[in-house]
C-alpha cells in the first residue's frame, strides 16, 4: 500500500503490478497525461490477497465501477494490521483455539440469522463477521480468518470479503432472500453472485439452502373473495366482509392477524377524472404513489426517490375532481385503525423501517405478543425465519390480484 497524490488530495493506492519504465519511455512520452511519483510507502507486505485483487477486478468489471470500491471493501479493519503471522491471536467474535485443516463460509440474509447460526454452531473455531460488531471484534475476527485460526466464517454479505486463507466451502443460507444485496448502501452489489466467483477463484464447493419458513397456522381454510362482489353488495371498503368478521374474531379470541399487501403507501397514483390526468414522476415517467409523509400528503416515485406536494386541484385542467386510485400499506393501517380501534398495530415497510434493525425490532415485538395486528408489504419475506415463531390465526392477502402483474425480467 502507497500514498499518492491525486490533485491536491493525498490518498491510499493499492499496487498491483509494476514494469520497468525503460521500457514505456516512448509510450510516456506520447501520453496526454503526466507521471507523478509515490509519496511514500505505507506497508511493504501485501494488504490484499492476490484472490481478494483478482475478485475487486471482476466486480469492478462486471459492476461497471472502479475496483478500487470494492477493494477498499477488502481491507483490513481499522488499526489492524495487515499481516500478522503469530497463532496464539484470539479475541471478541471468534472462538478460535487452533489452525483448521479448511475454512467455510456460512453467508446469511440478516444479522439476526447470522448470531442464530453463530450459537448453534458446533465448531470451536467458529467466528462471526457481520455491521454491528465492535471494532475490537471485527479487528480480532479478520486476523482470525487471515491467520487461518477460523474455521467457519459465519456472517451477512460482506463477508465474502474477508482475506480467506484455505477456503473449501460456502453456504448461502435462504438463497432467495432480497437482504443478500446490497440495496441500501453503495456500492450496490450480490452477494450470492460474488460468492459464487469466488468459489471457482478458490476452487471452493459452493451449496444454496433455501430452507422454507411457513407461518404456523392452527387450521388453514384458504378462502378467495371476489371484491366485485363486494362492490355489488355496497361495500366499498379494501375489507370484504369475511375479513372483517375474521379479523374481529381472532381479536376476541386474543389471537395475532398478519394482513399482507404488496403496496406502500396511501394510494398507487393520484387521477383527475374529469381529463384523466394522472401525476408521473419527471425522472422515471412512472405514476407517482401517494404517500404521507411527516402527517402531510406527498407524491413520492418508488424508483428514484423523487418527491412533490401532492396536488389540491388537477394541474392540466385545474379540476378539483382529483381522486386516488389503489391501496397501499398505509391505507389498510388507516382502515384497520378505523374499523378496530382498540387493536395494537404494527405496519412493516420500508417506509416505517427503513433499516434492517427497525424491521427486526418491529417482527421481534410481533412474536413477543406487543400487538395485535401486523400490517406488512414483501419486507416480511426477508424475516420469515424470525416470524416462524408467531402463530396467526388470520392471515389477511389484500388486492392480492395485483401480484400478478408485476413484472419481472425472471419471469419467461
Amino acid at each position: 500500500m502507497v500514498q499518492i497524490p491525486l490533485g491536491r488530495r493525498k490518498e491510499k493506492g493499492i499496487i498491483i503490478g509494476a514494469r520497468d519504465i525503460a521500457d514505456s519511455k516512448m509510450e510516456i512520452k506520447s501520453a496526454n497525461f503526466e507521471l507523478r511519483n509515490v509519496n511514500k510507502i505505507i506497508s511493504l507486505e501485501p494488504v490484499l490477497t492476490k484472490q481478494q485483487i483478482e475478485l475487486a477486478l471482476f466486480l469492478g468489471q462486471y459492476y461497471f465501477c472502479s475496483p478500487g470500491i470494492f477493494a477498499k471493501m477488502s481491507l483490513p479493519p481499522k488499526n489492524t494490521p495487515a499481516c500478522h503471522t503469530d497463532p496464539a491471536v484470539a479475541g471478541e467474535g471468534s472462538r478460535a483455539n487452533a489452525r483448521p485443516k479448511f475454512q467455510t463460509l456460512i453467508l446469511t440474509p440478516t444479522i439476526s440469522r447470522a448470531h442464530s447460526s453463530y450459537e448453534s454452531s458446533s465448531s470451536d473455531n467458529s467466528v462471526l463477521w457481520h455491521s454491528e460488531l465492535t471494532q475490537k471484534q471485527k479487528n480480532a475476527t479478520w486476523l482470525a480468518v487471515k491467520i487461518g485460526q477460523a474455521q467457519t466464517i459465519i456472517g451477512t454479505r460482506s463477508a465474502v470479503f474477508l482475506p480467506f486463507t484455505n477456503l473449501k466451502k460456502i453456504i448461502i443460507e435462504d438463497k432467495t432472500n432480497p437482504n443478500h444485496k446490497s440495496w441500501d448502501m453503495f456500492p450496490h452489489y450480490d452477494s450470492r453472485l460474488i460468492a459464487q466467483k469466488l468459489a471457482k477463484i478458490l476452487k471452493s464447493k459452493i451449496t444454496f439452502s433455501d430452507k422454507s419458513h411457513a407461518l404456523r397456522l392452527r387450521e388453514i381454510i384458504p378462502v378467495i373473495i371476489d371484491m366485485r362482489e363486494e362492490l355489488k353488495g355496497g361495500n366499498f371498503s379494501i375489507f370484504s366482509v369475511d375479513l372483517y368478521e375474521a379479523v374481529k374474531n381472532a381479536l376476541t379470541a386474543n389471537q395475532q392477524i398478519i394482513l399482507f399487501i404488496n403496496r406502500r403507501g396511501l394510494a398507487n397514483f393520484i387521477l383527475c377524472r374529469d381529463c384523466g390526468y394522472v401525476a408521473k414522476c419527471q425522472n422515471c415517467d412512472a405514476p407517482l404513489a401517494h404517500h404521507l409523509i411527516n402527517s402531510r400528503p406527498a407524491l413520492l416515485c418508488h424508483h428514484c426517490g423523487t418527491k412533490e406536494i401532492s396536488p389540491k386541484t388537477c394541474p392540466k385542467c385545474k379540476s378539483w375532481r382529483i381522486k386516488t386510485v389503489g391501496s397501499g400499506s398505509q391505507k389498510v393501517e388507516a382502515e384497520t385503525k378505523k374499523f378496530f380501534p382498540d387493536a395494537k398495530i404494527l405496519r412493516l415497510d420500508s417506509d416505517s423501517a427503513p433499516k434492517p434493525k427497525d424491521q427486526q425490532k418491529i417482527i421481534a415485538d410481533f412474536v413477543a405478543k406487543k400487538a395485535d395486528i401486523l400490517i406488512a408489504t414483501q419486507t416480511i419475506f426477508s424475516w420469515l425465519a424470525e416470524l416462524s415463531a408467531a402463530k396467526p390465526q388470520v392471515i389477511g392477502l389484500l388486492s392480492a390480484d395485483t401480484l400478478l402483474h408485476i413484472p419481472d425480467f425472471r419471469s419467461g
